[in-house]
């Protein structure tokens, strides 16, 4: 297996966001959301898993089904209350 290649930019560019979150309340930062779009099978679920793995920062990576707002609330709540988050 080779690993992850490219996307430098945006890497570098979601390291941005992170450094912004944390500066906003010196470091203890709740937490942003980022939402992400684009054509079907172009890496953005790629992108999304090398960047945590990079970051090592306590996240929750939820991924909507295109059902309605309420199923995809209440899927992305219960995804938040099964994380299990390491200090």
């Amino acid at each position: 297996m080779f690993g992850f290649v490219g996307r430098e930019q945006e890497l570098r560019d979601l390291a941005w966001a992170l450094d912004q979150v944390r500066a906003a309340l010196g470091g203890r930062a709740p937490g942003q959301c980022i939402q992400m779009r684009g054509r079907r099978r172009i890496g953005k679920s790629s992108l999304v898993e090398e960047f945590l793995l990079r970051s090592r920062v306590p996240a929750i990576y939820f991924t909507a089904e295109r059902r309605t707002e309420e199923h995809e609330l209440a899927s992305f709540w219960q995804a938040v209350q099964e994380a299990s988050w390491e200090d």
